[in-house]
């Protein structure tokens, strides 16, 4: 049995010892470069790793905001011909001189592609000497950030966030970017609109109707399942609270959408939003909607009337989003809204919510500069 064993042995390595023979002096040479190729790169990805063993690691946070438009999303995207440029990307890269060690950086959340935010707050874990002050600190992250990224512990810690998503303009041209919603939806066939609902041409989606986006969400409140408003799976739960869900409009500016939940699933914003430019009253003699001119706009932000102010496209009516929380599907709810409307607003790790609007150490941080302070 043995030398049956050894044998069997002997015949199963002989092609790799014939294919060796026959490899020519440049074969060899190409795949001890590449194997020396890969010993470099492991090495150089192991230098200034952080120890997280030492006593004087810390875990820092900071506050920073950024335009989405310069960014291809938070996390780091590797193509063929290069990294995308991204926000983690571009933090890891321009702090880790600053650092001394590579750095690992733990959003709050996840921005997409086009996504904006004021009050990102990311945690990293750094070894720094005794003597560092985090005045001096917040200043060289500042200096060795770019522009577009300079203004303004872990997803467990968060108790809060607030996303608000804006169509900015006047009347007419909110009307114009909900009516672009809805035909891009019925094109792409996202977001459930049938031609019987939403019409054709620009009659279609022709009206706007601030206070049926209100109702619509008020009934997306509460601690629901959102399974319909996520763009794929993977989470281990689809039910979170979303606290507050309310519409307004301000003069100059255009309509605000602005959510606070304890959690958002992925485009979770996004889809509320293109589904809240959908809704309208269901009955076509309200006085809330309008075909022709626009009535007069609300004085303020500030104000929490909104009679007069007009808003929402209808495509469909706000009294379906019930239908779209029980569906708990994709295919019922709205379209995904374009990802340059959206910016997140706001992380809270201090506060719970309670619907106040003081600041905290987090929205109180500047909005002009990156804040760094050490976690609690």
């Amino acid at each position: 049995m043995a030398s049956t064993a050894a044998g069997t042995s002997k015949n199963a390595h002989g092609p790799l010892r014939d294919r060796a023979a026959e490899r020519t002096e440049a074969e060899w040479e190409t795949i001890y470069a590449a194997r020396k190729a890969r010993k470099e790169k492991h090495r150089a990805r192991a230098a200034g790793v952080i120890d997280r063993r030492n006593p004087r690691c810390r875990r820092y946070w900071m506050v920073l905001s950024y335009e989405g438009g310069g960014f291809h999303g938070w996390q780091k995207q590797e193509l063929a011909d290069g990294p995308l440029r991204t926000v983690e990307g571009v933090l890891e890269e321009r702090l880790r001189p600053v650092l001394a060690q590579r750095v690992k950086f733990w959003p709050a959340g996840r921005t997409d592609a086009g996504v904006s935010a004021r009050g990102q707050v990311a945690q990293f874990d750094a070894v720094l000497p005794e003597s560092t002050a985090l005045t001096a600190l917040t200043g060289a992250v500042n200096a060795a950030l770019p522009p577009d990224a300079r203004k303004g512990s872990s997803t467990s810690a968060c108790l809060w966030k607030r996303y608000v998503y804006r169509v900015e303009g006047e009347p007419a041209a909110v009307l114009a970017a909900c009516r672009r919603v809805c035909q891009e939806a019925r094109g792409s066939g996202e977001g459930g609109v049938g031609e019987d609902r939403a019409g054709g041409g620009e009659g279609g989606c022709g009206t706007v109707d601030v206070e049926a986006m209100r109702r619509a969400g008020a009934l997306l409140e509460g601690r629901r399942d959102f399974a319909s408003f996520q763009s794929k799976g993977g989470r281990s739960t689809t039910v979170r609270t979303l606290h507050r869900c309310d519409v307004r409009w301000c003069e100059g500016e255009g309509l605000a959408i602005t959510l606070e939940g304890d959690g958002f699933l992925y485009n979770m914003a996004r889809i509320v939003a293109g589904t809240l430019l959908q809704a309208a009253a269901n009955n076509p003699s309200s006085s809330q909607r309008h075909t022709a001119q626009p009535p007069p706009l609300a004085p303020s932000c500030r104000h929490s009337g909104l009679d007069s102010a007009q808003v929402g496209v209808g495509c469909r009516s706000a009294s379906s989003v019930e239908q779209v929380l029980a569906a708990a599907d994709r295919v019922a709810a709205g379209p995904t809204a374009p990802a340059a409307g959206l910016c997140l607003e706001h992380v809270e790790y201090e506060r719970p919510w309670g619907g106040e609007r003081g600041a905290s150490r987090g929205e109180a941080a500047g909005q002009d500069d990156v804040v760094v302070d050490e976690a609690s």
